[in-house]
């Protein structure tokens, strides 16, 4: 079964953020990626429609996050109900993946008060279950950081950051950590970022299979390896010590 293989996996890097879900070929390339040390993984959602399936990876060393993502949202009060009876059935590590994406792309997505309201309503859950959250941001970074501040959130992490110092700086000043994926190994700007932020702040993620390194990568987990060792380099650090402390943030975040 795949809980019981799953549960093998312990210790080294951690993924705080992977959709362990949506990898095809999972059981050969948790093995592969546990053989090259990375063992941990929080695993979000982004509709009601998929929070069964993934609580079913849920282990010892696979966490899961349940919300409803920007992009999904359809009946805001609706999912935040079901999200509170889901929360009380099989309590989560996290809340998300939530948040807002005002990118004006071709797909129709839902309109910005619809965004925010469902935003709203799951921060009041988090606040309400303590649970931190996983936020999802794009071209609405003032509007995110107000509704953080009214909730009152301060335990939380921004998914795939990639934005200035100065950006980082608002998050981190209100306890929340950064995501740091793999724009990091193109992106001058977050790297800039990535230097000026103590490493208490930062957490490793791939995002995989959707932000791999490599679009036909066989294997999207191992990326963790590739971001880690990019982080050690830019602070002058040894693997081993990235590996550590971005660990000891994400249990700190999930389970503290």
């Amino acid at each position: 079964m795949l809980t019981s293989e799953l549960e093998q996996f312990q210790g080294g890097w951690f993924d705080s953020h992977c959709h362990l879900n949506e990898v095809d070929h999972l059981l050969s390339n948790l093995n592969e990626a546990e053989q090259n040390g990375i063992r941990n993984y929080l695993v979000p959602s982004t509709e009601s429609s998929m929070w069964a399936s993934v609580q079913k990876l849920k282990t010892v060393h696979v966490q899961v996050a349940l919300g409803t993502h920007p992009w999904f949202v359809k009946n805001a009060s609706e999912e935040a109900m079901l999200l509170e009876h889901a929360i009380a059935v099989c309590r989560p590590s996290a809340i998300g993946e939530v948040g807002l994406d005002f990118y004006p792309a071709k797909t129709l997505r839902p309109s910005r008060e619809l965004q925010l309201s469902s935003l709203e309503l799951q921060l009041n859950v988090a606040q309400k279950s303590q649970l931190p959250v996983i936020l999802h941001c794009v071209k609405a970074h003032q509007e995110l950081i107000a509704l953080l501040k009214h909730y009152k959130i301060s335990a939380g992490v921004v998914h795939a950051f990639a934005g200035s110092y100065e950006l980082a700086k608002q998050y981190l000043d209100l306890g929340i950590k950064l995501g740091v994926g793999p724009a990091l190994l193109k992106s001058y700007k977050l790297q800039t970022t990535v230097q000026k932020c103590p490493m208490e702040s930062l957490l490793l993620e791939t995002d995989a299979p959707f932000m791999a390194i490599e679009k036909r990568a066989t294997n999207p987990l191992l990326d963790l390896i590739a971001v880690g060792e990019k982080v050690a380099a830019l602070k002058k650090l040894s693997d081993i010590e990235v590996r550590t402390t971005t660990r000891e943030n994400a249990e700190g975040l999930f389970f503290g």
